[in-house]
């Protein structure tokens, strides 16, 4: 048997008994968990340079798209209900990595809605009964959550001036509404209050 023989016989092998092979591999790992990882990270802390132009070689990102998104679309199923999982079990770490994320690719974010404005808008209409049954039955499930959530915003916005804080003290008890209100005046406003506040913890600082 020949070198090529060898490697058609061993993917052979790999895809009859594939079930088997990551069973195997999964227990091998859990058995030697620690071991493995601390192997992991001394290979990378030796061989940073390596990895980073493995990384930054367009060619092989080319090939690991393609391998990714294979592989996507062949477990799509599993891998939805993997993530769902995850976040279910980890809502604080999720958060964080979501606001980096929208935080780092903001203009990324903004040209694909651009872009796909009509699909998006579609995607709503066509979904919108299963979005309200969603956002129902999350602040049911959530209603101490939103309260929490609620105050606090209230409170950043009265802490930091906020344009809607300002709005709404203008227009309170007047037939304005907040579209009424120029940005020259809400500027005004935001000087006079903290001019107001400045003096009130110079009162508070002397008594």
């Amino acid at each position: 048997m020949n070198k090529e023989q060898r490697r058609i016989y061993h993917l052979r092998y790999m895809e009859k008994n594939r079930d088997k092979l990551l069973q195997r591999k999964r227990e091998l790992y859990q058995k030697n968990k620690d071991k493995m990882l601390l192997e992991r990270k001394l290979y990378r802390e030796k061989n940073k340079e390596k990895i980073k132009a493995r990384r930054d070689n367009l060619e092989n990102k080319k090939k690991q798209k393609e391998r990714s998104k294979l592989y996507y679309e062949k477990n799509k199923e599993k891998l939805i209900i993997q993530n769902r999982i995850w976040v279910l079990n980890h809502p604080e770490l999720n958060k964080t990595y979501k606001k980096k994320y929208d935080d780092n690719n903001k203009d990324k974010r903004r040209e694909y809605r651009i872009k796909n404005a009509a699909a998006l808008k579609q995607y709503r209409e066509k979904n919108k009964e299963r979005d309200k049954t969603r956002q129902k039955l999350y602040r049911t499930l959530n209603k101490e959550k939103i309260r929490l959530n609620h105050r606090n915003e209230a409170r950043m916005t009265r802490e930091n001036i906020s344009d809607i804080y300002v709005k709404k003290l203008i227009v309170f008890r007047t037939i304005l509404s907040h579209a009424d209100i120029p940005k020259e005046l809400i500027e005004v406003h935001r000087i006079n209050l903290k001019l107001k506040r400045m003096l009130k913890n110079n009162d508070n600082a002397q008594t």
